[in-house]
């Protein structure tokens, strides 16, 4: 959709449209969470430098509960009771978050969460099967 391709931009979230130096809302949906928490937690704190003060947070977290996909190789789970998976050698571990993980995430990187995290659950029609369960809210900057 050619008509459309100046508002799009193909980098990493904190230099797409550098242009623009704060957003009133961001959409995050399932992005970010990688790695490991620590690593998750900085990735939000430099996504809220990009969102003005008292800007919207839309988010949609992996949440623990998801059904994993088979061959993981290793797994810890947080002392707040998320998952985190690695899956070879080669891939970054993916993090299913708590309940709790996901509001110590959010305020931690300086957000005020205002709805949810409420789970919200899609059955995934391919292999392997099973749930995708996410945690869905809204948050502002509150800084």
């Amino acid at each position: 959709m050619p008509q459309y391709a100046d508002r799009f931009e193909v980098l990493s979230y904190d230099q797409a449209f550098s242009y623009i130096l704060e957003f009133d809302y961001v959409i995050c949906s399932r992005a970010l969470v990688y790695g490991s928490f620590e690593e998750s937690l900085q990735r939000f704190k430099i996504l809220r430098r990009r969102l003005r003060p008292g800007g919207i947070l839309l988010f949609q977290l992996p949440a623990i509960g998801t059904d994993l996909w088979p061959k993981w190789v290793n797994y810890a789970i947080t002392e707040m009771g998320s998952l985190i998976v690695g899956y070879n050698l080669h891939s970054l571990s993916k993090v299913y978050l708590s309940f709790t993980d996901v509001c110590d995430l959010l305020e931690r990187a300086g957000f005020k969460i205002c709805n949810g995290p409420t789970p919200y659950d899609l059955p995934r029609g391919e292999y392997p099967g099973g749930i995708v369960r996410n945690w869905l809210g809204v948050a502002i900057n509150n800084n």
